[in-house]
């Protein structure tokens, strides 16, 4: 039986990487209908033992890049290697944009992460109309005008990649609510 909720990722084998609330990280055959568990070991670490996993995103390097809510990890898919690469955190989204990594998070709101010099730069709300309006960013899509587009739990959000300034629309705006779950 399937877990409830999931984030899958192709594998380019047939098999599927698999992001499970509750349940770590797993790889499904579709074929054969085995489910694997990945990182399950409470005695090394790190490790994904029930931890939940709502993003997952593959680079072009042979990385799978897994957010959880306790951090984002790394696994080398060659070596079968995890790495955690920010603790702090609990990711929600996941978004490449060549040589960065926007990381939606439950509570600290985007996160800019600079694959080549390790840098991060962190938006949170703050009382001021140019910030993200809410530090919950359940998904992220950049359009082809070069904004990048946050569902959050305060509306949605456009931030401008030229000057760092959100626009915020919310259901004053037209919206349903202020609950944004997902962007397609």
């Amino acid at each position: 039986n399937a877990p409830e909720h999931m984030k899958a990722v192709a594998n380019g084998d047939g098999t599927f990487w698999l992001g499970v609330w509750d349940g770590g990280l797993k790889k499904w055959n579709p074929d054969t209908g085995e489910v694997l568990s990945y990182f399950a070991d409470s005695s090394k670490s790190p490790n994904l033992m029930g931890i939940s996993v709502p993003s997952l995103q593959k680079d072009s390097d042979g990385n799978l890049w897994i957010g959880a809510l306790n951090g984002l990890y790394r696994l080398n898919l060659e070596k079968e290697s995890l790495e955690i690469i920010i603790p702090e955190h609990a990711i929600t989204s996941i978004y490449f944009d060549a040589e960065i990594l926007w990381l939606g998070t439950y509570g600290a709101g985007l996160i800019k992460y600079d694959l080549i010099s390790e840098n991060i730069k962190n938006f949170q709300h703050v009382k001021d109309s140019n910030s993200i309006s809410n530090n919950i960013v359940w998904d992220i899509y950049r359009d082809n005008e070069g904004f990048l587009w946050l569902a959050t739990e305060g509306g949605l959000n456009r931030l401008d990649l030229r000057t760092n300034e959100f626009e915020v629309f919310q259901e004053s705006d037209g919206l349903g609510n202020d609950y944004i779950a997902a962007l397609l």
